[in-house]
């Protein structure tokens, strides 16, 4: 598996709706939750990934990159100020799985609908789970 190499994407889930529409990851402000939204051009689903060491990267919105997406207490996402928030972002065939450094939770999303909300999950090889990453 592969890391990707550090650049901005658009952050897709695996998963499309019922009637095909594509879910990207969508930045709402400092402290809100990260949500999912059908996969358009608009600035807020832009993502920068940086190389943190050879292991991890971090993820910053395209319009903030001085915050973070870390995790609330409540296991959803959402961006915070910069603070070493640091993933493992591993791929193939061009899907990715994002994780923590002990490699027990992923990114993922409970349903593939609109407005739901991007949370870390126990990893179950679901596709809710898996991400495409396209550059921006």
């Amino acid at each position: 598996m592969s890391k990707p190499a550090a650049g901005n994407y658009y952050i897709v889930n695996r998963e499309t709706t019922s009637d095909g529409t594509s879910l990207a990851m969508e930045y709402n402000g400092e402290d809100a939750v990260l949500t999912v939204s059908e996969l358009g051009s608009q600035p807020t689903q832009v993502w920068v990934i940086t190389n943190d060491n050879d292991e991890t990267q971090a993820v910053s919105p395209q319009d903030a990159t001085s915050l973070q997406v870390g995790k609330t207490g409540d296991n959803d996402l959402t961006v915070l100020p910069a603070g070493g928030y640091v993933w493992v972002i591993r791929g193939e065939d061009d899907i990715y799985t994002v994780q923590d450094g002990g490699y027990t939770s992923f990114w993922g999303i409970k349903e593939a609908a609109v407005g739901q909300s991007v949370v870390i999950t126990t990893g179950d090889n679901s596709d809710l789970q898996n991400w495409m990453l396209i550059p921006a």
